[in-house]
């Protein structure tokens, strides 16, 4: 009788799986991790969105001053203009001050604005034109 309680014994522990704690332990670790990686995901698609559209507004606002740098001196004055890319509108606003920082200078203002992911967003560039 004894040599039987034994071996089952020994096949019980051979036989042993995990536990229900075992298991619910691990899945919850595996959850864990997953959300953590799907957090990142989404925070990195965003960011990659932003910048995105950061770098499509520092372009336009580069081309509108580089225009205006072929606009002979006495036509450069203040304006707004809006433009599209991407379904996403950018509406560029130029202030010009005129001596200043010196005479025969115009000290030019780029705004750019848009509105992404329900916020909006502003850059400025600020550049000289001379009259020589």
């Amino acid at each position: 009788m004894l040599r039987k309680l034994r071996k089952s014994m020994i096949i019980a522990r051979r036989d042993g799986g995990f536990s229900l704690i075992e298991n619910l332990i691990s899945v919850a670790i595996f959850s864990v991790g997953i959300l953590s990686i799907s957090m990142l995901f989404t925070q990195t698609m965003t960011y990659s969105h932003f910048s995105e559209k950061f770098a499509v507004a520092v372009n336009l606002g580069r081309a509108e001053l580089e225009q205006l740098k072929n606009t002979p001196y006495t036509n450069i004055v203040s304006a707004e203009t809006t433009k599209t890319v991407d379904n996403v509108s950018f509406r560029l606003v130029w202030d010009v001050n005129e001596n200043i920082p010196v005479n025969s200078v115009k000290k030019v203002v780029m705004h750019v604005y848009w509105t992404d992911l329900r916020r909006d967003h502003e850059i400025k560039i600020e550049t000289l034109y001379s009259r020589f």
